[in-house]
């Protein structure tokens, strides 16, 4: 007498198998992988914080594995990987270095998560309703271009002059009335926006600065 075999579970534990035999052959995959799995939550962070089902574009946001059905977020096999999420760019390493969500109708605070996203390099997120920028910004070691134009930002957090390796800082159209005088702390910017913000001064340490910026500072600075 002939047993049915349930497909679907035998490869599932075939899955589980290789899996399994690539942590033991190599510790350094493993911790890859469990990085790459910080990342996830992070932007499944975001896009929870941001009102992400109702972005303009979510494609494959969330994606769950084929076969078994788990969300990505919970899959260590490394289906659904972020890398194919709309927005993501990754780099040879498989870890995120490029995050672009401009224009996609995102609504809410950036959390602190973002902080976890230690390989970013640029996150261009203007033309959206974002409402407040998380301390955490400053654990962002690599990145080099910060697009919040076109927000409804009221403030900056003081952290952003840990970014030292950023080159370019829009926070045009906001709300700002004031920057952090930590953004003089900024020596490899370059270039700053501030233009459409209701400014009523800037602390003596961006005045200070030498980069370009789209505003006339003189009124600003008491000049």
């Amino acid at each position: 007498m002939y047993r049915r075999i349930d497909l679907r579970r035998v490869a599932i534990v075939m899955l589980v198998a290789i899996a399994l035999s690539g942590c033991g052959a190599a510790g350094t995959q493993g911790a890859t992988r469990r990085e790459q799995r910080v990342e996830r939550q992070a932007l499944v962070a975001l896009y929870e914080a941001t009102d992400g089902p109702n972005w303009g574009d979510d494609t494959n946001w969330l994606s769950v594995d084929p076969v078994t059905g788990i969300p990505a977020i919970d899959n260590l096999l490394g289906f659904g990987s972020v890398c194919d999420w709309y927005g993501v760019t990754c780099g040879p390493n498989g870890y995120v270095t490029e995050l672009n969500l401009a224009g996609n109708n995102l609504y809410g605070p950036i959390p602190s998560e973002i902080g976890q996203l230690q390989d970013l390099s640029i996150l261009i997120l203007s033309l959206n309703r974002v409402t407040g920028l998380a301390p955490d910004i400053g654990r962002l070691q690599n990145l080099e271009e910060l697009d919040l134009n076109a927000n409804s930002l009221t403030s900056l957090p003081p952290e952003i002059g840990q970014l030292q390796n950023l080159t370019t800082l829009y926070v045009g159209g906001n709300a700002l009335t004031s920057v952090p005088p930590e953004v003089g702390q900024l020596h490899s910017l370059t270039a700053l926006s501030l233009n459409g913000n209701p400014l009523t001064g800037l602390p003596p340490e961006v005045c200070q600065m030498t980069v370009d910026v789209d505003i006339d500072t003189a009124p600003l600075c008491g000049e």
